[in-house]
This record gives C-alpha cells, structure tokens and sequence, in this order.
C-alpha cells in the first residue's frame, strides 16, 4: 500500500469509527429506555439488559455503516479541500480518480462486514433477542404475586395478603375455582407455602389451618320449602396443584424471513414459513444484497459532494448527499414491500433504484475528476442561486430608496 492511499485511510477511519459509536449509543440509548420498562417489570436484572441490547448491535450496526461510512469520507474530503491539501495532491498528479481509491478499499472491507452482518450475525442475534424478550413476559408467575393482588392461573383465583421476599410463604390466602360441573369451590388459609413440582412439573400449593366451601350450581328445587346450604369443610392442611411456571420452550428458529440466513432464504423461497410468502422471503433476500452492494457506491457519492469550491456549496452538497440517501434508504424499503405484497419483480422495484443512484454517483463522480475546472453542476446551480439572491437584495434596497 502506498503512502498516500495509507494516509487517506488513516484520515478516514478514525471519524469512521466515531460516527459508528455515535450511531450506535443514539439507537441503542432510545431501545433501552423501552427494555428497561420490560426489564424491571418482569424482575429482570441488568445482566438480562446488556444482553438484549448486545443482540440489538448487529441489526443496528446494518443501519449505521452506510450513514458513518458516507459522513466520514465527507468529513475527510472536506478537511483536505479546506486545508488546500487536495490541492497538492492534483499539483503532483494524483487527482480525484486516484484519491477514491483508498475510499473503495475501505468501502470492500465494510462491504465485506456487512455481508457477514446481513447474512448470519443479523438473523441469529435476532432470534436470540426475541427468545430473550419471550423469557422476560413468560417468567413464573409467583415473581407478579403482590399483597393483596388477585392473579388468575388456568382458571383458579388466588390472593394473599402476606408474601414473603422468597415468594414462596404465604398468609392470610384466597382461592376461588369454577369447576366444570359449576360447582365453585372457595378457600381460605392462614398460612401456605409453595413447593416447586420436580422436573418441571406444577407446583403444588399446601394450605394450613383453613376452610373450603363448596357451592353447587342452582337446581330445580323438588319443593318450595327446599333450601341448599353450601358444604363448608375445616381443614388442618390441604395441597392443590398449581402451575406458576409458565414457562413453555420458545419457537424454533425460522418463523419469521428475517430470521433466516441468506443461503437459508434462498433455498426455501418457493417453501416459506407458515405465515410468510414467497413474495417476501425474495424481497428480504434482494433487500440485504442491495443494501451490501451500495456501500461499494458510496464513495463515488461522497467525494464530489465534498470537494466543491465554495464553503458554502460544500455545505450544501454535504446536505444534498444525505437528503439522497434517506430517500434511498426509503425507496429501498418501499420496494422491499412492493416485492413481497404486489409480486413486482426486484429488478424493477429494488435494484432499479440502486442502479439509478449509482448512475447518477457515478456522473456526479467523473464530472468532479475530469472536469474540475469547469466545475460541477452543483456549484453552478449554487453559484446562481447566490446570484439571482443578490440580485433581489439590491433590488429591495434601490426601491425603498
């Protein structure tokens, strides 16, 4: 590697990486406030938040490279031209056609990583993810149980008045069960303790020093002075079964296209998941290679919006370049869409945008190189918008005199 092409990457890496950390706190910093919700309602620790938050990297550092990438060679670019240092280097022959090849360097070398990102990181971290939030809402329900809070399993009723920090004493309890038969059946207790079932089996819930009444539904009486009184029983200790657990084994991996590798997508295209179409496992397929390959355009982007002539118009292009990216990154999606709902080929509907954009880089891109002193049609564009602005100025100020 020359000296120059390792000086324009070291110059480059560094706001590279910033932009990215940067990147990655914002996003992240706005999911935590939403999983520490979760977390701390379902008795979480904070060991189960760093987790969620580090599966969520793979998916957000897919959104950040192309933002970090695009502003650090903007930034990069920039500085040179302020610093007249691109100057130099067009006065001993290195023009703009030689200064973006370190650009395209580090472009493979981002490409590469989000390939691997897209490709496996990105579906298997979230699986993990969503299998770590459906541990966090199914958790035993014994760590919901509240004084004097009535909560409901398969049916029973139970409250307690007094609970231990160990959520397994209780006092002063409360049960109400319906049967099938409609006979209902209320408890009493002033003392109970739970003992968890072996190999995950229900629990059992042993009552002491009780009463149950039973109550049988209403019946056709065989006379009007007949009454049903209720069967009211004293009880030293009972037991009933109870299952606080909760806990069923989460899915297998694949319910969802997103959570499925690239090779994985292609192959079961024509046989998706329950739930999915075929529609959508081909545009989340073209999607992710779209979105690789345009980190490769980038750099063709970037460099002519970033060397114009005038601060100003720098300034402009800088914004210029990142209104077309949004759009793109909107267009992208909406054709994703387009792909899996109307059965529109991704051709049209997501590398035609890709092309499209890369064409206009391109010509944005050898205009800058190879006509540099003509200037681009940006700062033209500019350059008479700041006149016909002047123009109107003086014109305002010659009709109040």
């Amino acid at each position: 590697m020359s000296t120059f092409n390792a000086y324009l990457l070291r110059l480059t890496v560094k706001p590279l990486l910033v932009a990215i950390l940067i990147a990655l706190l914002l996003l992240l910093v706005e999911r935590m406030l939403r999983l520490l919700d979760l977390v701390l309602g379902s008795k979480g620790s904070l060991d189960v938040l760093v987790k969620l938050l580090t599966f969520l990297v793979p998916h957000y550092m897919g959104l950040a490279i192309p933002a970090a990438f695009f502003l650090a060679l903007v930034l990069t670019f920039s500085r040179l031209q302020r610093e007249s240092e691109l100057d130099a280097f067009r006065s001993v022959g290195v023009g703009l056609h030689q200064q973006v090849k370190p650009a395209l360097m580090l472009g493979v070398v981002l490409a590469v990583l989000a390939a691997l990102l897209f490709t496996y990181l990105q579906p298997y971290a979230r699986y993990t993810y969503r299998s770590l939030v459906y541990g966090l809402t199914n958790q035993p329900l014994n760590n919901y149980l509240q004084n004097g809070i009535f909560i409901e399993v398969d049916g029973t009723t139970y409250m307690a008045e007094g609970i231990d920090r160990d959520r397994r004493r209780f006092s002063r309890i409360f049960a109400y069960q319906l049967g099938e038969d409609g006979v209902s059946a209320t408890m009493t207790a002033q003392n109970g303790q739970l003992v968890q079932g072996r190999e995950g089996g229900p629990a059992t819930l042993i009552l002491l020093d009780g009463r149950r009444m039973d109550v049988e539904p209403d019946r056709m009486m065989t006379s009007p002075d007949e009454e049903r009184m209720p069967s009211v029983l004293s009880f030293e200790e009972t037991s009933m079964a109870i299952n606080l657990s909760r806990e069923k084994d989460f899915r297998g991996r694949g319910a969802d296209e997103r959570e499925l590798t690239l090779p994985e997508l292609w192959a079961r295209r024509n046989e998706p998941p329950e739930g999915v179409t075929s529609g959508e496992m081909l545009g989340e397929f073209h999607d992710r290679l779209v979105r690789i390959a345009s980190i490769l355009m980038l750099p063709f982007l970037a460099l002519p919006l970033s060397v114009g002539g005038r601060r100003t118009q720098r300034t402009s292009g800088i914004a210029l370049g990142l209104v077309i990216l949004i759009v793109y990154n909107k267009v992208l999606s909406a054709g994703e869409k387009m792909t899996a709902v109307s059965h529109i080929s991704p051709l049209v509907s997501q590398w035609l945008p890709f092309a499209i954009v890369t064409a206009f880089s391109l010509l944005l891109f050898f205009r800058a190189a190879f006509t540099v002193s003509q200037g681009s049609w940006i700062d033209e564009v500019l350059a008479q918008a700041v006149a016909a602005a002047k123009n109107l100025r003086r014109g305002g100020k010659r009709s109040k005199a």
